[in-house]
This record gives C-alpha cells, sequence and structure tokens, in this order.
C-alpha cells in the first residue's frame, strides 16, 4: 500500500511542477531559477518512480529545487503562490521519502 501512496505523492509532485511551469510561461513570467528547479524535481521524481533506490535522487532533486528557489528568493522576493508551491512541493518530496522509508 505505501508503494501505492508513494507513486501517488510522486505524481501530483510532477503534476504541480508542470502546472507551475505552464503558469509562468503563460504569464509571461519565466524565471530561469524557479523553472530549472521544477525540472530538476519532476526529473528527480520521474527517475524515483523507475528505479528502486531512489532515496538519494528525491534528495538531490529537492536540494538543488530548494537552493534554486532560495537564490531566486533571495534576488527578487516571492508571493504567496510561489511560497504555497515551493511549501507543497517540499511537502509532498519529503512525504515520499518517508514513504519510500517504511515501504
Amino acid at each position: 500500500m505505501t508503494t501505492k501512496i508513494f507513486r501517488i505523492v510522486l505524481c501530483i509532485s510532477i503534476l504541480l511542477n508542470i502546472f507551475d511551469i505552464v503558469l509562468h510561461v503563460a504569464t509571461n513570467q519565466p524565471e530561469v531559477l524557479r523553472i530549472t528547479g521544477n525540472i530538476l524535481i519532476i526529473a528527480a521524481s520521474g527517475v524515483a518512480l523507475q528505479r528502486q533506490r531512489s532515496k538519494l535522487v528525491l534528495i538531490i532533486g529537492l536540494s538543488s529545487y530548494l537552493i534554486l528557489n532560495g537564490i531566486f528568493i533571495a534576488l527578487n522576493g516571492i508571493g504567496t503562490a510561489g511560497m504555497a508551491f515551493i511549501a507543497l512541493t517540499t511537502a509532498f518530496t519529503i512525504l515520499s521519502l518517508f514513504l519510500r522509508k517504511i515501504k
């Protein structure tokens, strides 16, 4: 059961980050650091869905995502929606790491 929930949580995270990228492009605000972070966490989540031993990939993906978003925030600030996307992605990734651990 935890494997199924793990997969669902990662899929939600992937969809959330795809939506974030689409939103940036649609509003004509293609913020390179944030979109790069989105791509990295999408890739890490995709790898984690395909491989058994994916903990390190998720940790590296989340770390990269947070570093890039942190740099963006330090340089430009961020609104409520941006913080919500970052918080949700972080929560989903940490939850998936926890689910992977108890599997």
